[in-house]
């Protein structure tokens, strides 16, 4: 999932790129390694491996006192809030959540099923040996997550109140 200022990939990670001023500010973070990286125009700030749910980044631009907070959630569904502070004031921030994002019809989601009755059969039938049905099975299972995904990354932009 991709907004003009966040990219979102459970294997890429979250990057995120805040404007403050002429300033850019720059942020990655993996969750497979833990690493996280801040720069600032270009300029490697703060680089760490964290494995917490709460990681804060302080740092300066033209005096003033910033910080960037990345807050995870986990237990009741996969959520991430990443905001930008400078002065005490929220900049900027995005409310990232892993959930459903398209609807699918019901008689599609029951294509797999199908086909794995008829895998079943043929098995049963001695049309197939255990192997061609393993890799049949395979195949039915990735093509049905790879066409009937419905889940993804929702980012909400989080405007400040001011």
């Amino acid at each position: 999932m991709n907004t003009d200022g966040i990219t979102v990939s459970m294997s890429k990670g979250i990057k995120a790129n805040f404007k403050l001023g002429e300033h850019l500010i720059e942020y990655w973070g993996s969750a497979y390694s833990g690493k996280e990286v801040l720069k600032v125009d270009g300029e490697l700030i703060a680089e760490s491996r964290n494995f917490k749910t709460k990681s804060v980044h302080e740092f300066n631009i033209d005096g003033k006192a910033c910080q960037l907070t990345v807050s995870v959630t986990l237990l009741r569904k996969f959520s991430s809030v990443i905001s930008l502070e400078c002065e005490g004031k929220l900049v900027h921030s995005y409310q990232l959540t892993y959930g459903k994002t398209r609807k699918i019809a019901w008689y599609l989601k029951a294509i797999p099923f199908l086909l794995a009755g008829v895998l079943g059969w043929c098995f049963a039938a001695d049309i197939l040996t255990l192997l061609e049905l393993v890799i049949f099975g395979c195949l039915t299972f990735a093509v049905s997550e790879l066409l009937m995904k419905d889940q993804g990354w929702i980012i909400e932009e989080q405007k400040p109140c001011n």
